[in-house]
């Protein structure tokens, strides 16, 4: 805050009838004495407090003007002063990938009028199944030179899942399978022979593993079992489109700067159609 004073040089009373500010200053009520009505005697002066709000860094003019009963008027004092701010800037603002593909930029945070605090840096709008990533961020400018944050736009594509050993079972209802109906006949023709064969010592000798054998084959045939191995595709791509985000640096305690003390840089991600692998990205 600054104060302007107002001098009465003349021998008659002075009537204050105006008082205004232009540009980035205002008149700030509490530390002002002048008003308008008030008169203000030969040789006596008053106060006029001003403060400086500017809109954006850099350099900022203005002025307070008075309108009186003096021959001079209005009286005009200039007023001038240096703004504080950042700005937020990506190097390019589109890039196209497909599903799975990682999109980059390169954001640059510039200070001006020897901004010289911290930033904190967040993003949003990332593409359905996917994210972004700043890096780092927050950034602590040095009133001059700019800072490169980076940002990484990750996008999903499909994913191969292999499956394990299937169809270990019985088989569906009904008649039993042509392997089981051999295998009874081939149990009952061991019997005939056992029984009615001239050297049935020699089959009766035999039978048992034959039975083994032919019990075996049954209960492979019945249950049927087998074993196959598949894969199988899991559909969590991220959909085609083109995906808009925003990347918003703020300095909370800076109520001199724009939008709050908030910059913000848009930026479009777009997902063309292609392979579920990752792949290469290209700018627009």
């Amino acid at each position: 805050m600054q104060s302007v004073t107002l001098t009465n040089s003349g021998t008659s009373e002075l009537t204050i009838s105006g008082l205004k500010s232009s540009g980035d200053f205002a008149i700030d009520a509490t530390g002002t004495t002048c008003s308008v009505g008030l008169q203000v005697a030969a040789s006596a002066n008053c106060t006029i407090a001003v403060t400086f709000p500017p809109t954006s860094g850099g350099t900022r003019s203005g002025a307070v003007t008075i309108t009186d009963n003096a021959s001079t008027s209005p009286q005009t004092v200039a007023l001038s002063g240096e703004g504080a701010d950042f700005t937020l800037a990506p190097r390019t603002t589109s890039e196209t990938v497909a599903p799975g593909g990682t999109a980059s930029f390169d954001l640059l945070v510039s200070p001006e009028g020897g901004f010289n605090h911290a930033v904190n840096l967040a993003c949003s709008g990332a593409p359905q199944g996917g994210t972004c990533t700043l890096t780092p961020n927050a950034v602590t400018l040095d009133g001059t030179n700019r800072t490169v944050v980076s940002l990484k736009v990750n996008t999903t594509g499909n994913a191969m899942m292999a499956a394990g050993p299937q169809n270990f079972g019985r088989p569906p209802s009904g008649s039993l399978p042509m392997t089981a109906w051999l295998t009874l006949l081939g149990l009952l023709a061991l019997m005939a022979m056992v029984k009615f064969s001239p050297k049935g010592w020699r089959v009766r000798r035999a039978a048992p593993w034959a039975t083994l054998a032919l019990v075996a084959a049954l209960f492979a045939g019945y249950c049927g079992g087998s074993s196959t191995i598949s894969s199988t595709t899991t559909s969590n791509s991220t959909p085609t489109g083109t995906y808009t985000l925003t990347v918003t640096a703020t300095f909370g305690s800076l109520t001199q700067t724009k939008s709050g003390g908030a910059e913000s840089a848009v930026i479009a991600v777009a997902v063309a159609p292609g392979d579920s692998e990752p792949g290469p990205s290209k700018a627009l």
